[in-house]
């Protein structure tokens, strides 16, 4: 099985990626997950399902090194569009000096309600966040933020690691359309996709 690893322009810039990324998850495993950044393939895959076209913002949470992003911006998603979100301080600074021309935050994603721009619509949030190693109580509050974020219809993106084929994010406000297993991942992850529903 070939490995995927994040794709970067130099082994320098890769080398301070995976410094910075294990400083983090030395500092909060919890919030981080893992000790090492999603693959390429997996990134590419998320971004296969979000909407290219549309006014609305696609919000990224857990952006982390930026393989994700990466795969936003190749698939044609407009730089104009995506709001990248990391509460690491040392990810935000990685991914504002990867990506100079997006606009990065370093903010916690319970808030995120906080930093959006009013009036400004949120189509899709691709969230690698590692909600299954959160507590329910963090976790729950992770959940409601992208909901009330997330414009009717809108979808959400969230992969785990965890080998269930069932629906580990089940709530109230969200109906899973689709779930994809990718194998060529360290370790195998699954990709879950979300529309936003009403409360009931």
């Amino acid at each position: 099985m070939s490995v995927s690893l994040p794709d970067f322009q130099s082994f320098r810039q890769w080398i301070d990626a995976s410094s910075a990324f294990v400083k983090a998850w030395v500092r909060s495993p919890r919030r981080v997950g893992m000790v090492c950044p999603s693959g390429t393939l997996l990134a590419r895959s998320m971004a296969a399902y979000v909407p290219r076209k549309g006014d609305g913002l696609v919000v990224e949470l857990g952006a982390g090194t930026g393989t994700v992003t990466r795969q936003l911006l190749d698939v044609g998603v407009a730089p104009q569009r995506l709001l990248i979100i990391d509460q690491s301080p040392a990810m935000a600074a990685l991914l504002r000096n990867r990506f100079p021309h997006l606009a990065v935050l370093e903010a916690d994603a319970e808030r995120l309600g906080d930093f959006l721009p009013p009036g400004r619509p949120v189509d899709c949030i691709v969230s690698s966040l590692p909600l299954l190693s959160l507590s329910e109580r963090v976790r729950a509050r992770i959940i409601r933020s992208m909901h009330d974020a997330l414009d009717e219809g809108g979808l959400l993106i969230q992969y785990t690691y965890s080998w269930r084929r069932a629906n580990p994010f089940l709530s109230d406000g969200f109906r899973c359309v689709g779930s994809r297993q990718v194998w060529h991942n360290v370790p195998p992850a699954r990709i879950f996709r979300f529309r936003k529903e009403g409360r009931t």
